[in-house]
């Protein structure tokens, strides 16, 4: 599409001041792949002049291109997506939360500064399933999924661990603020099963640098906890073998 006097047929107000200089011919060139418009691409001119059928036909080609790359790109967006999240939940798989924690390692150790991981396990998940069915199963681990989500500051990193188990990763964190967060999502779960049927959760809880220095660790070292956790009754953190409250 070819515009004339730009200012008056596109824009008006204020914004005539985001066109430069004396630009009064606009190109509105689609971006398209496979006939599915990604975008639009808007070219000005100061001539005032039709295009000739070369230029229409280069200009296509470009947007084709373009069209074609936006889609090669959100394509590329998705599947890396697909590659670091758990299907079910939506939150980061084992493997993601590994290469996430490495990072947060190193800049622990550069900043001077501490890291907690908090693993949690579902309370009698068999139970439920045997109970309610392997659909109110999976639910059920979505619902756990989405109240980690809003206990958590944007900052921390959770994800799925693997089966009935959660892992987060909280950054700037000792153990006192790890407690607080581990209390604050297993008592809201707590409350929740109240409401509907619904597991409660245990916890285990490793900080950086404190009880562990390497990924490894702290993850044998949450699962110690979490063990403990449940072997003292579950619904309970579990930090350094001893229950812990907020």
């Amino acid at each position: 599409l070819v515009f004339f006097n730009v200012r008056e047929t596109i824009f008006s107000g204020s914004s005539e001041n985001s066109i430069p200089g004396s630009y009064t011919v606009g190109v509105a060139v689609p971006l398209k792949h496979q006939s599915e418009l990604q975008g639009v691409l808007m070219l000005f001119h100061r001539t005032k002049k039709e295009l000739s059928e070369p230029e229409r036909n280069v200009l296509e080609a470009v947007g084709n291109q373009i069209g074609v790359a936006v889609e090669n790109a959100r394509l590329y967006q998705k599947v890396k997506s697909m590659a670091e999240r758990d299907a079910l939940t939506g939150l980061y798989n084992r493997h993601k939360f590994f290469a996430v924690l490495d990072m947060e390692l190193k800049r622990c150790q550069r900043y001077n500064t501490k890291c907690a991981v908090l693993l949690f396990d579902v309370d009698h998940f068999k139970d439920y399933n045997d109970t309610f069915g392997h659909l109110a199963g999976d639910e059920c681990l979505r619902k756990v999924g989405n109240l980690i989500r809003q206990s958590i500051r944007e900052t921390d990193t959770p994800a799925r661990y693997g089966g009935e188990e959660f892992v987060v990763l909280v950054v700037e964190a000792d153990a006192t603020a790890a407690i607080t967060v581990a209390e604050r999502l297993r008592k809201r779960l707590e409350a929740e099963g109240q409401k509907e049927p619904l597991p409660t959760i245990s916890v285990g809880i490793a900080v950086y640098p404190d009880d562990a220095q390497t990924t490894q660790d702290l993850l044998l070292t949450a699962d110690n906890n979490l063990y403990a956790a449940k072997r003292l009754g579950r619904n309970r953190t579990v930090w350094r073998g001893l229950v812990q409250t907020d």
